[in-house]
């Protein structure tokens, strides 16, 4: 089965369930109607609060005395070579949204993406840093096609196609190019997380980079070491800027559990 075919296949599936059940996919009650997820879990999906990293966008934590200081960088961000101008990220990756993304991404239910990607176009459309920045394209990150033959879609993709339809830019897929198979980011540190994604990437044609802004697009911002790889690879191509856009990240305190070491916002 060809990706686009299987595409098809989702999207004819979802569109049945969707006709013949009104069940929300996260806590079974009724009443979804032509929703896969119900209102009332959607109001429980936690915005990240303010002040945030004026690079990764971060929150800091509560009582950390930068309020105000809208281009405050993290300690994290100050002792990273970053190739990206700015991330911005809308949710927090815990709760109903972790369990809604995990619905989509490992368990093919389509519907659900669609629904995050048109949730959080909305956010970003009233975010001064998405809205405000004139991009040329909207390009998801890519995945290798080994891994898109498994899953049959790419999760950033469809989050993207919703964000362009919603903010009125084109979608390019391709711009970015997976050109290694990487391992599963999952266990590894920092630092094995950067060296996992060296070199993953390319560009299809210099001359549909070079001069142009970017609006990235990915699902989970966690090192941000596959976007920095991504931003890395359009900037020497001579991208002019490139904006992160993700719909979550997790806390600090999950972030050093996930990667078993040390890892906060300490200034």
């Amino acid at each position: 089965m060809s990706a686009v075919s299987g595409r098809l296949a989702y999207a004819g599936r979802e569109l049945l369930a969707l006709l013949f059940s009104s069940e929300c996919l996260l806590c079974g009650r009724q009443g979804s109607g032509a929703f896969p997820v119900c209102g009332e879990c959607i109001s429980q999906f936690r915005v990240l609060s303010s002040p945030r990293c004026g690079r990764c966008g971060r929150p800091f934590a509560e009582g950390v005395g930068v309020m105000g200081l809208e281009d405050f960088v993290c300690g994290s961000c100050r002792a990273t070579k970053l190739y990206f101008d700015r991330a911005v990220q809308t949710f927090r990756y815990d709760g109903l949204l972790r369990d809604a993304l995990g619905v989509f991404k490992y368990s093919g239910r389509f519907s659900v993406g669609q629904l995050l990607g048109r949730i959080w176009a909305g956010h970003l459309a009233a975010t001064p840093a998405v809205a405000d920045y004139e991009a040329d394209a909207i390009v998801p990150v890519p995945v290798h096609r080994s891994r898109l033959r498994e899953r049959e879609f790419n999760q950033s993709a469809v989050l993207a196609v919703e964000v362009g339809r919603r903010l009125g830019v084109a979608v390019r897929f391709g711009i970015l190019r997976s050109v290694r198979r990487t391992a599963s980011q999952t266990g590894l540190s920092a630092r094995q997380r950067r060296l996992n994604v060296r070199g993953a990437f390319g560009v299809g044609r210099q001359e549909d980079v070079s001069g142009r802004r970017f609006l990235l697009i990915d699902d989970v911002f966690t090192t941000g070491a596959t976007t920095n790889e991504c931003a890395k690879v359009l900037k020497r191509a001579g991208a002019a800027s490139v904006l992160v856009a993700t719909l979550c990240t997790p806390s600090w305190a999950q972030i050093g559990e996930a990667l078993g070491e040390e890892w906060d916002e300490e200034l």
